[in-house]
């Protein structure tokens, strides 16, 4: 083969290399980081150099077809080693697609938090709340209103077991006489005895479930929940206390049976004791007195039937009624009824209506008419209007035997000093 058929073949082999090196479009790669950049242009630009060689090579062999005894003269210049060099090419970047599914991914799902089998969560006290007077001796029914938040069933293997403070019961466990699932709400109650001493006492309850273990309120169900109540001697100078008896009575108002002592927030309407009242006109007193609430509505009333007493000759009905301290909007009818044990018919003995004024009302009902009967007494309180302040008192009512007054008796007369004259004579 002749020399200008051995340079043009050769020459058309390093052109195809040279589109294949030179052409390969910059959008192709991904783009990654400067430096990854810079080595790519570095290689594109040592390309187009590459290409400018590549022109001149050309030149020369065109000059070299038209004259080819110029080749023994003027020998062709051989690209360099840097012109065989493929252009290097970036690696593939991964770490921003990674960061991309990191991001994406959703968050793992929180483990629940599995609910215990045994807990309660106090409510409410229903029933003698925290600081009730207690008359010594006296029974009563203490109430609590818990709910069942645990997973487990409270049937009659479960009772309520006293932990610690004063017992004032003869007995430690109460069982359970209902089933009370989960989720619901129940009123749990335990017969006690108030001491004969007076002061302050404090009981602590929890619930034992059916393998014995016991278990109460809080977060970890460790907790006790508890009552604490005052024991105070009653005046025995009355023939009848109805502040002492208070729970002996049936409580209703216009929206059913109450408990005894009851809530004083419930807008059912409560009764309860107190033995420090403040009264509208600012005084204050140390001895008992029952605070009434009727139901919150238009005429809600409270009333309580006493059990039954038998009226003696000279007993009389003594109280004085009045609205509490700060019960502005007070408005209530106060009365006095009995009926007859055995007759259901109601008599009225007195009502009287009072307003937030500053002012109390003195009370004193002869009962002499009703000597030699036995009688339910019953205490009302009806509101006028709707307020949430109807709070009604009877201040230390009660049955006192008033002895009527004993007749005069007539001053002896005087004898008349000797030899007077006597005044009858010559009258």
């Amino acid at each position: 083969m002749n020399k200008p058929v051995l340079l043009k073949a050769a020459l058309f082999s390093l052109l195809a290399m040279l589109i294949i090196n030179a052409c390969v479009p910059v959008a192709a790669y991904p783009t990654a980081d400067d430096d990854l950049i810079a080595a790519y242009v570095a290689g594109t630009v040592q390309a187009r150099e590459t290409q400018q060689a590549f022109e001149g090579v050309v030149a020369q062999l065109t000059q070299h077809a038209a004259n080819p005894t110029a080749v023994e003269t003027e020998p062709l210049p051989f690209p360099t080693e840097a012109f065989f060099t493929a252009t290097p090419v970036p690696p593939t970047v991964t770490a921003q697609v990674i960061k991309i599914i990191t991001a994406t991914q959703a968050p793992p799902t929180p483990t629940s938090i599995p609910i215990p089998c045994d807990r309660a969560e106090f409510v409410r006290d229903v029933t003698f709340l925290d600081g009730s007077v207690i008359a010594p001796g006296a029974t009563f029914s203490k109430i609590w209103r818990l709910k069942n938040s645990g997973s487990c069933t409270w049937n009659s293997n479960y009772a309520l077991v006293f932990v610690d403070g004063d017992a004032l019961h003869s007995y430690n466990i109460v069982p359970l006489n209902r089933n009370i699932y989960p989720g619901e709400t129940a009123d749990l109650s335990v017969e006690l005895t108030a001491p004969t001493k007076q002061g302050h006492y404090k009981s602590f309850w929890m619930i034992r479930n059916s393998t014995g273990q016991r278990f109460g309120i809080g977060k970890y169900a460790d907790k006790a929940f508890w009552f604490d109540i005052y024991v105070k001697p009653f005046s025995k100078d009355y023939a009848y206390d109805f502040a002492a008896d208070v729970c002996e009575a049936t409580w209703r108002s216009s929206s059913g049976k109450l408990s005894c002592m009851g809530d004083t927030g419930d807008p059912d309407g409560s009764v309860s004791l107190l033995d420090n009242p403040l009264f509208e006109n600012g005084r204050r007193e140390d001895e008992l007195t029952i605070w009434m609430r009727p139901q919150i509505t238009r005429g809600g009333w409270i009333s309580g039937i006493y059990p039954g007493y038998q009226v003696k000759d000279g007993d009389h009905f003594r109280t004085a009624i009045g609205c509490l301290y700060d019960s502005k909007g007070c408005e209530l009818t106060f009365s006095l009824d009995y009926q007859e044990v055995g007759n259901n018919r109601i008599k009225n003995l007195g009502s009287w209506v009072e307003h937030y004024d500053g002012e109390i009302n003195s009370i004193d009902i002869d009962l002499s008419a009703l000597a030699g009967s036995r009688v339910n007494f019953i205490l009302s309180v009806t509101t006028h209007g709707r307020s949430e302040n109807a709070d009604g008192f009877w201040f230390v009512p009660s049955i006192r035997s008033i002895k009527p007054p004993d007749p005069p008796t007539q001053a002896p007369t005087a004898p008349s000093p000797q030899g007077a004259p006597d005044a009858t004579l010559g009258s």
